[in-house]
This record gives C-alpha cells, structure tokens and sequence, in this order.
C-alpha cells in the first residue's frame, strides 16, 4: 500500500534523523581532548564537566576502574547493583569502604568559592577516608536552573549536595520591565527573562516546557520539545569556538590565542588575561628559538620599548617556595599533598606571591632593546645562546590607573604590560584543566591594599561614574541600585527563592545550603536591614539545618567582585566550608542512627 510505504520511510527518515542528531551533537563534540581552561566557554564546558562527573561517579561503581590515576580495591567501590533509593537509605559516614560522594552546584559563586581538588583532599584528611567532590557549575546559575538539572544529580548518587548561593542568584536586578533596577518585581516580566535565557533554551528546554506548560504558547511548547528531542538545535551555535579551539591545540604547538592565561608561571606574576606587570623574567627555553608576545593597543606609543635582558644561570627570579609553586598545575591523582598551613596561615599563602624580578640583583650577561614600530605580536629570534639561563623584561612604560605611564617603582609592581601568548612554556597543550583555577597578580594585588585603598579601587574597577558605558560591571551596579532599595523594603519571596526548596525537595540526597560570604563594601548597604533579616529567616525557615548562613565572615581584600573570591579568598574560605560539609554528613549520619 503505498500510503503504508510513505509512513514507513518517513519513520525510517526521521529516527535515522535523530540518532545522526544524537550521534553528533550528543556525543562526538564532546569526545576530542578539552584543552580550554578554567572559566572559559561556559555553555560548552559546563555540559562536559557535567559528563565528566558522570563518567567519575560511575566508575566508583566499577571495582576494576582505574580513579584519578589510582587503582581502586572492590571493597572500596559501591556495588554498581545498587540504585538511588536503596543507595539513599545508608548510612555515608557508616560505610567506611565506600567513597564519599559531594556535588558542590551553583553558579559562578560556587565555582569561585570551592576549588575541587583541595576541598576533596580536605576532606579526606578531615574524615580519614576516600571523598570525590564534583563541581557542577555554570555563570549565572539560578534555582530554576538547578532544579531541571536534578535528575542529572540523582542519577550520580551523591551523599551530599553542597549548594553555595549569593544575593545575586535570585535575581533580584530584574524587577521592572524592561529589567530596569528598581523597588518593585514583576513576575511576569521575570518569566519572560527565564524563558529566553541559554540555559532554558540550551540544556533543558523540553523540562522548561513540560513545567510550565500553562503559561506558554502552544508555539513555545512545541518548540520547547523539538529542541529537547535535536541536540543540534539546542548545541549548534554554542559549541564551534571550544571545539575549533581543541582542534588547534591538538593539531598545533601550544596556541598563543586564549580566553585565559594556562601558561608557566612567570617571576614578576601574570594577569588572568595574560598581561604581564612591568618587570617580568622567565626562563630562556619557554620561548624557544622565537620570543613572542603582544604589545596591546592601549599599551603602545611611539617611545614604548621592551629591555630584553639575559641573566646569568643561578637562583630562579621566581622566588616561589617550590611545593607551593606545584599548585599551579592540577593534581587530581593522590601523590600531591597540599601542605596544611596554606588554608590556615596568611602568611603561608603568601609565599605564593610573585615578587619583582627586576629587585633581584643578577648577573646581567647580555641585552638589547626592541622597539616596535606598532602594537601586535611580536617576533624575536633567540639563537641557541640566547635559548640558555633566564630572560628578563623590562618595559619602559605600563597601563596603571587606567592610562599610560612611564614605568618606575611605584608601577612596576602591577602595572599591565605586555601580553603573554596563552601556553606560553608549555611544548603540549595542556588537557583536563577546566576545573583548575590558578592565582594571577590581580589576586595578590587586592590582598596587599589596606581598607581605605581597597575601598577607592573598587570604586574605580566596579562603580565608576561611566559605568554604564561598562558592559562587564553593569550587572555589578544594577544589583546594588536594587540593594539600595532592599532596607525600605518590606521582605516577600521571590520566585527564584521558593524554587531553591523545589530544588530540595527533588534530590534523593540532603542538600546544604549555604548563604555564601558576600564583599563588605555591598553588603554594608543591606546586611542589617530587616529585609535581609526576615530573608535569612524564610531560608532558615525552609530548609532548618540544611541551611547555613556565613554572610559576613570574608574581609574585603578577599573579593574580586561584590560576591566572587578571589583565589586566596577560596583558599581562606576552604577550612570553612569543609567544617559545614562535615557538619551536614554528622547530622545526617544522627538521623539515620535514630539519635538526633
């Protein structure tokens, strides 16, 4: 019949079309080798940590795996026979044999307040027993997000998921149409947000769909399903960039294009983009028979130069305490121990400093000067000779209070200077780094200004009068113009607040949630309102001892940002976070013995 022969070609048709849709955009982009690093292609990366979780926590099942470089026995694995369910009925702390699992969720705030691989040896020295911490996390993560992101998280079977949030999850800057600041929410206009952003349309738009099916458009919930059912609808426009990116680096030597810096570390430091300060040195061999670097735009003028100087071999300019110095590589297998004192001891953190190499009084055995004719990438030839001992630049002028200056004392420090190519030292392209954050000079920087300096920097970097014409603060400033508002304000729950007990009320396992520590410098404006009392109240309220608040418990000079550590702030905070998380196992290991 050939109405029946149509209707079997079209099925044949279409299946054939979703399984080549799966095969490649459900699975193929996500097999070459992931060069990127920490914090860059967020959409991308952020759906391969996801898989990469998964990947981890299903090999726990797997007695024959080989675990972060470690052969596992079978009394140590779970057995893979078991389900969530029953899995949830038992006792974590109660099965010593058993690895610990914790998913640390949320947004950026999460991302940049818990650094995986130290927080999971944390633990394990804490409880004397093997824990794997995963760190499920993209920018801008909200509950909405979170809880369509759930039945991910259940099928992993964590002990614990750790759930860091800060003001700005709420989203709270979004209260008038058309998302201006302001003193009133309009929930309407607040779904229409949700509706049209990445995460809705890219990760779970058939969920988003299927949940609120009463308030959208027939048009809107089939399209909803239709992305949920072609990966390539949802991924095609996201993933090109990363995975040209990955193509590069495998193909070529180590690419000087970058988001952010994943090169050696640099005696004189290294900004996360890259820019060095004003005095940087290096050894020789990093730049190989071509020295390369970028002279920025906004760096050059026609008297700018570079002193090329070539030291004589003895004592490294960098001057790091060399165990210290390990952490700037990721160490996810055991043999690396991340010494004690650094989480306790500000002193120890700063031994991590990158101090001036032009202070170093060496042996000066050759030099020239390169002067460029314009800004770009430049390109000096290093004979075998000149490939030997370590390398010293000197620039004659660096950018500081956001103009150009000639270099001195006062600037050499942590004025930017030249830009780094972005695996500059490396001879392969680093792989498995997405998750490892690195300390850079804008780190250290904020740690050494006092109160009242740090107070006027941050007016400068975060609230300048131009903010506007700023696109990367303008989300900073709106958030602080709707604080403003918050202690005339009389305390109602958002939507994005009741989703967070949604959220609980889906997992398999408990959830801590913590109201993370937020810069003084805003929380000043709101912190001892009533609004934000009556807030703490409603969160304390909604999820009782699963709840934490350490809102004030991080100084100023710990904050990169209004709510995000920076990396010394992450390790201060380190200690903190692990007693909550031991806290959170105790209590639930109490009511599963019946004695709370």
């Amino acid at each position: 019949m050939p109405g029946g022969k149509t209707l079997i070609w079209t099925l044949v048709f279409l299946t054939s079309t979703v399984a080549l849709d799966r095969l490649i955009f459900d699975y193929l982009i996500f097999q070459p080798a992931n060069h990127s690093g920490w914090d860059s292609y967020r959409w991308y990366n952020f759906e391969w940590i996801l898989r990469d979780a998964e990947r981890s926590f299903s090999r726990l099942d797997d007695p024959d795996s080989d675990t972060d470089g470690t052969i596992q026995s079978q009394e140590a694995h779970i057995s893979e026979g078991q389900s969530g369910p029953a899995r949830a009925e038992t006792d974590p702390l109660a099965s010593p044999g058993k690895p610990l699992r914790i998913i640390v969720l949320g947004s950026s705030i999460a991302r940049y307040s818990i650094q995986k691989e130290i927080m999971q040896q944390l633990l394990e020295q804490r409880l004397q027993r093997r824990v794997v911490v995963q760190i499920i996390s993209h920018a801008a993560m909200m509950p909405e997000d979170a809880y369509h992101y759930v039945d991910r998280i259940n099928e992993m079977e964590p002990d614990l998921v750790v759930y860091p949030v800060a003001m700005v999850d709420f989203e709270l800057e979004h209260l008038m149409p058309p998302h201006i600041p302001g003193p009133f929410y309009d929930e309407r206009a607040h779904f229409e947000f949700l509706k049209k952003r990445v995460p809705a349309q890219r990760f779970y738009p058939a969920s988003f769909a299927l949940d609120h099916s009463d308030r959208l458009t027939l048009t809107e919930i089939a399209s909803g399903f239709m992305s949920g059912m072609l990966a390539g609808i949802r991924y095609s426009d996201q993933w090109w960039d990363p995975l040209e990116f990955n193509r590069r680096a495998s193909k070529d030597k180590p690419l000087r294009s970058y988001i952010y810096y994943q090169g050696n570390p640099l005696a004189g430091g290294v900004y996360r983009d890259g820019k060095t300060s004003g005095c940087v040195a290096f050894p020789a061999s990093y730049a190989g028979d071509v020295l390369t670097f970028e002279v920025p735009p906004e760096l050059y003028n026609p008297d700018f130069s570079v002193e090329i100087e070539w030291l004589s071999d003895g004592s490294s300019p960098l001057r790091i305490d060399s165990e210290l110095a390990r952490m700037w590589e990721p160490h996810w297998e055991d043999r690396f121990r991340y010494p004690p004192s650094l989480l306790e001891d500000e002193n120890v953190q700063r031994q991590m400093f990158f101090q001036d190499p032009c202070e170093l009084n060496a042996d000066v055995v050759a030099r020239k000067t390169h002067k460029p004719d314009g800004s770009g990438w430049q390109k000096i030839s290093l004979s075998p000779e000149q490939q030997k001992g370590w390398i010293r630049l000197r620039l004659s002028h660096v950018i500081w209070n956001y103009r150009l200056q000639p270099l001195d004392k006062s600037n050499r420090r942590y004025g930017e200077g030249l830009r780094m190519p972005g695996q500059f030292g490396l001879k392969e392209a680093p792989v498995n780094q997405v998750q490892h954050r690195r300390w850079f000079l804008e780190d250290q920087r904020l740690m050494e200004l006092s109160d009242q300096q740090y107070l006027q920097d941050y007016m400068d970097r975060i609230q300048p009068p131009d903010w506007r014409n700023r696109p990367p603060v303008i989300p900073f400033n709106n958030l602080r113009i709707v604080k403003s508002f918050l202690p005339a304000l009389p305390f109602k729950p958002v939507p994005q607040m009741a989703r967070l007990f949604n959220v609980r009320e889906r997992l398999d396992a408990p959830m801590l949630l913590i109201m993370n520590p937020e810069n003084p410098v805003e929380s000043a404006v709101f912190s001892g309102s009533q609004y934000f009392q009556d807030f703490v109240t409603y969160l304390r309220k909604q999820h009782s001892s699963g709840f934490a608040e350490i809102h004030d418990e991080l100084p100023m000079q710990y904050f990169a940002d209004p709510h995000h550590f920076t990396y010394f702030g992450m390790l201060r905070m380190a200690p903190r976070y692990a007693d909550l998380i031991e806290a959170a196992l105790a209590h639930r290991s109490a009511i599963r013995s019946g004695v709370q």
